[in-house]
């Protein structure tokens, strides 16, 4: 049983901190709108997008580390947009009882 920790806990958060967000288009779990919700309490909170990235793949992107150390020197980064390649898919074509994914419907 968890106890309930009453309205303030679900209150929104504020702060005056300089805050930096970071978010990729492909991340399911946390994608850019909700760092946007949660920065809207950050007075001073700032938001780099990763176009095509994942949540584990903002930090691979080449510009990624540079634009948080600019972010450590008292720069404005906010709006800055990084971008890796749109991802390409390959379609699958005919049946093949070795291949399956959960997109083309119940495995037989």
């Amino acid at each position: 049983p968890n106890p309930d920790l009453g309205e303030e806990i679900r209150s929104a958060m504020t702060s005056a901190v300089t805050t930096l967000f970071m978010s990729g288009t492909l991340d399911c779990n946390t994608p850019p709108f909700q760092a946007e919700e949660v920065r809207w309490g950050f007075s001073n909170g700032q938001h780099i997008v990763v176009r095509n990235a994942g949540h584990e793949q903002i930090l691979r992107h080449p510009q990624a580390i540079d634009k948080i150390l600019d972010f450590l020197k008292g720069e404005n980064v906010d709006g800055f947009n990084l971008s890796f390649p749109a991802l390409k898919f390959i379609p699958l074509q005919g049946t093949d009882s070795e291949v399956w994914h959960p997109a083309l419907g119940p495995k037989e």
